[in-house]
């Protein structure tokens, strides 16, 4: 059996989160992240930075996906070292 990966990158602007904060668009935001993925994003002074890096993370999942996804299919999750 052969299995074929595919590797992806995506680059997000910070400032695009910064905008649309989670105050202003929470819909938006529990569209495409989990509670525990949003919980772990507002622990931080700067949030937005690490939303963007999650969606950057989901963003790529889907794109070497062969089906489609939705970003709320996709959970990023942290291990013992972070």
């Amino acid at each position: 059996m052969e299995f074929l990966v595919d590797i992806g990158v995506d680059i997000i602007k910070i400032d695009r989160f910064r905008e649309n904060s989670i105050q202003n668009k929470p819909q938006f935001y529990k569209s495409i992240f989990s509670d525990s993925e949003i919980t772990r994003c507002e622990k931080y002074s700067d949030s937005f930075r690490h939303f963007a890096g999650i969606f950057a993370a989901k963003e790529t999942v889907k794109k070497c996906w062969e089906n489609p996804l939705a970003m709320k299919d996709i959970e990023i999750t942290w291990g013992g070292n972070g």
